[in-house]
C-alpha cells in the first residue's frame, strides 16, 4: 500500500477505503503512536468528538472522502488502506 511518513504531533491525513472503519483498522500501522483522532465539521464549524487509541479508538469509525487530524507520540509512516 502506499504509504506517508507522520511526524511526533499533529499531521492532516484523509481517508482512503471505500467503507467505513474503525479507528483501530484504520490506523493499525501506527497503532504504537497515535494517541488521538479528530475531524472538523465544516457545515456546523465545530470539531467533531475526539478518538482516543485504546478507548473508543475500538469502535469509533473513520469515514470515506473525510480529512482527520491524527496525533503522535513519535515518528512513524501510516500505510493506507482499501485500495
Amino acid at each position: 500500500p502506499v504509504t506517508r511518513n507522520l511526524p511526533i504531533g499533529w499531521a492532516a491525513i484523509g481517508f482512503t477505503g471505500d467503507i467505513p472503519k474503525t479507528a483501530k483498522e484504520t490506523l493499525k500501522s501506527i497503532q504504537n503512536s497515535w494517541i488521538y483522532v479528530r475531524s472538523y465539521d465544516a457545515a456546523n464549524q465545530q470539531w467533531e468528538s475526539t478518538i482516543v487509541n485504546g478507548g473508543q479508538g475500538e469502535k469509533a469509525y473513520l469515514y470515506p472522502s473525510k480529512g482527520y487530524w491524527v496525533y503522535l507520540e513519535t515518528d512513524n509512516i501510516l500505510s493506507s488502506i482499501g485500495l
